[in-house]
């Protein structure tokens, strides 16, 4: 799972900010590091191992960015130097080396291509997860510079977690192919899942399916969500969000298209099934047998 750390914590343009991350991802006597094993922190696409590479890197990107955009006009430019990302494995997964080295070439291949980055592991022994800090140069350091997460997802929210989840999953992927069934990972999706079937008893809860189940009044869908079980967490005239068991969000709906697809469930369960396609039968061929020479 990879997950962005909150604006609060990564927020402040100032570079003392960005000194202070630096000195918290390697440094194991940190109180939040009591139980953990932090690994060397490494850098990539800087001209060596030392932090101040690093922070040389990320102020020459915010230096030629705010320079071409001081040309071009465009008003305030971003005044964000880095930004930070996390990635974990899985719990119980213990990863090695050679695993670790995969996931920090994936990673940084996917986010920091053409930017200078610095990260380091924080291994759990005990619960067997462990938990990579990266540290990405918000601008390029290339040409035309450009914000990061612009430039490698083509902006916009819903790309970038898109992205996210496609990488999550090719890296459980390549981990799985060394491994054998007992220790095989799974992704974060595929743990959600299994636990909705365990709780549920199935795979996914298919809410307009199982309404078309009740008579109700399109103006009762409150309470005939309820009836089923489930818990309410907000509702206004447009929309409810409902949270289903094992689900860390609820879900909203549209109250219009969820009666749409209500009174679609109850058609379909209302028309009787296809009559079954009628087969032929085939006669076996029989083979022809050699007639004797006249």
């Amino acid at each position: 799972m990879i997950k962005p750390i909150p604006r609060n914590v990564r927020r402040a343009s100032s570079f003392k900010v960005l000194r202070r991350r630096i000195a918290y991802i390697e440094d194991s006597k940190h109180p939040d590091h009591a139980s953990v094993v932090v690994h060397r922190a490494t850098n990539y696409n800087c001209d060596s191992q030392k932090p101040e590479d690093f922070e040389n890197g990320c102020l020459r990107a915010d230096k030629a960015y705010r320079e071409e955009r001081s040309k071009k006009r465009h008003g305030k430019s971003s005044k964000r130097i880095f930004e930070e990302l996390v990635y974990s494995t899985p719990r119980a997964s213990h990863v090695n080396d050679l695993e670790r080295k995969t996931i920090e070439t994936t990673l940084v291949n996917t986010f920091a291509r053409h930017s200078p980055c610095r990260l380091a592991w924080h291994e759990n022994e005990r619960s067997g997860r462990s938990d990579l800090h990266i540290l990405v140069a918000a601008k390029t350091d290339g040409w035309p510079p450009s914000m990061t997460l612009s430039s490698e997802f083509g902006g916009g929210k819903k790309s970038i977690l898109s992205t996210i989840n496609r990488v999550s999953n090719a890296i459980i992927k390549t981990l799985n192919k060394t491994r054998d069934g007992k220790n095989k990972l799974k992704s974060a999706q595929q743990v959600h899942k299994d636990k909705v079937k365990k709780i549920l008893g199935k795979k996914s809860v298919d809410l307009a399916s199982e309404l078309a189940d009740l008579n109700f009044a399109p103006g009762e869908v409150r309470s005939a969500i309820e009836s089923l079980g489930y818990e309410i967490t907000r509702e206004n005239e447009a929309s409810i969000s409902v949270l289903f068991p094992g689900a860390k969000r609820a879900n909203r709906f549209n109250k219009d298209q969820l009666n749409i697809a209500v009174a679609e469930a109850e058609r379909e369960k209302d028309e009787p099934p296809p009559p079954p396609l009628e087969t032929k039968k085939v006669k076996p061929k029989t083979e022809k047998k050699d007639e004797p020479p006249i």
